[in-house]
């Protein structure tokens, strides 16, 4: 006969199922735990590819101000450009037309000059596609001239300056003035109105001709006192400019007294210019009142593929009233100073309008005579494509004029890249 089992021996029996149940949910609770939390936790994250250094930047050309003894060294090139040796070692490619250079020095040599020189720009960059001078041995009148230094008057160059500042202040081209005398020279019977005041011309009619007394009357009655002076330091006067080579600073100082006012607006007395400003000058009203730093160093041997890039000085004067400049530019060659020189053209030159400024002065160095003539210019006169400027020095025995000069040098120019 089985005995039943006491009360107290039934919770001993149990005992055990309850701990493994027990230990059953346990387990089951962690393992839903982490499936879940597998669940919801982000991708792990990979490591980050270690940096890839940054790419060297290339090479900038670096091109010292270069004095101009250093074109001596300049070279042919293969590809028809110059080359120049720097001082550090480097093969300098230029801008220079090698061709056009040669062919300009040739026609200074042959002229025998006492001095002369010959500077063209490419307006729209500053490019300088020719430089060139010619200082005839033992000529003393000779030692005078520079490229790149103001050492002679500006003579009626500077009348340039006297039409932008008229224009700045509101006169138009067909500004009237009556005068008298002046051809030659000014006195101050010139400068005040008088009844012998029978000759009258527009600001172009004078500007073409050249004419003194009416730029005299122009700079009294239409300019105010200092206006002929923050117009010349606009257009890169009594600073030294930035270029591949050492540019000195053009000086310019405005008369204080009428008469002297009178005679500096004219260009008697008052500034000076170097070839090389008479150049950046046109060049700049070629390209619309727009500046570009002169250069002359495009590349460098040693570094393939690195290229100068063209660098403005900024805007000299705004581009309606260099656009009228040009135009007034352009009667000084068809009817004016520049008609004798450009009247009978070399055939480059048959189908280009040319626009310039003449300037004619004698020294003020009484041991030494020398006559100073000047031009300065663009080609063609609505799109230019090069700016020029020509200076000429003749001593007692005479040879040529810079308008001459300037023909022959944009002839050659045009016969190595016609016009359209």
């Amino acid at each position: 006969m089985t005995r039943p089992l006491s009360p107290r021996s039934r919770r001993s029996d149990l005992i055990p199922l309850v701990l493994c149940g027990v230990l059953c949910i346990l387990a089951c609770g962690t393992w839903l735990t982490r499936s879940h939390a597998a669940t919801l936790a982000p991708p792990p994250i990979k490591p980050a590819a270690p940096s890839q250094p940054p790419s060297p930047q290339p090479r900038a050309i670096e091109v010292p101000s270069l004095a101009p003894a250093e074109l001596q060294k300049i070279l042919p090139g293969s590809d028809g450009f110059a080359t120049l040796n720097g001082p550090q070692g480097q093969r300098w490619h230029t801008t220079i037309d090698a061709t056009v250079q040669a062919a300009i020095q040739a026609d200074l040599d042959r002229q025998h000059v006492a001095y002369a020189a010959v500077v063209l720009i490419d307006p729209a960059t500053g490019a300088i596609q020719a430089i060139v001078e010619h200082r005839e041995p033992g000529d003393p009148v000779g030692e005078t001239g520079s490229l790149t230094q103001a050492t002679v008057p500006a003579a009626s160059v500077f009348k340039v300056v006297t039409a932008a500042a008229l224009l700045d202040a509101g006169q138009t081209p067909d500004l009237r003035a009556c005068y008298h005398g002046g051809l030659h020279g000014l006195d101050p019977s010139h400068v005040h109105e008088s009844p012998r005041d029978t000759q009258c011309q527009t600001l172009t009619e004078a500007f073409a001709h050249s004419t003194n007394a009416a730029f005299a009357r122009f700079a009294l009655r239409d300019l105010q006192p200092g206006a002929l002076r923050t117009m010349a330091e606009r257009l890169g006067f009594n600073h030294p400019q930035p270029a591949d080579l050492q540019l000195g600073a053009s000086p310019m100082v405005d008369g204080v007294t009428d008469f002297e006012r009178a005679k500096t607006a004219p260009g008697f007395i008052g500034s000076k210019l170097s070839p090389l400003h008479g150049a950046l000058l046109a060049a700049a009203i070629a390209n619309d009142g727009v500046a570009m730093r002169p250069y002359l160093v495009d590349g460098d041997a040693q570094l393939p593929g690195v290229a100068r890039a063209p660098t403005p000085l900024g805007q000299w004067l705004p581009a309606d009233q260099a656009r009228m400049l040009r135009r007034m530019m352009r009667e000084t060659v068809v009817q004016g100073t520049g008609r004798r020189a450009f009247g009978v053209r070399p055939r480059a030159l048959r189908n280009v309008e040319i626009g310039g400024k003449t300037g004619s002065l004698n020294g003020d160095d009484p041991a030494v005579f020398r006559h100073i003539s000047w031009f300065v210019g663009m080609a063609p006169v609505e799109q230019p494509r090069v700016a020029i400027a020509v200076l000429a020095v003749n001593g007692m025995q005479w040879k040529a004029k810079a308008p001459d000069l300037a023909r022959n040098a944009l002839a050659t120019w045009f016969t190595a890249h016609p016009a359209d």
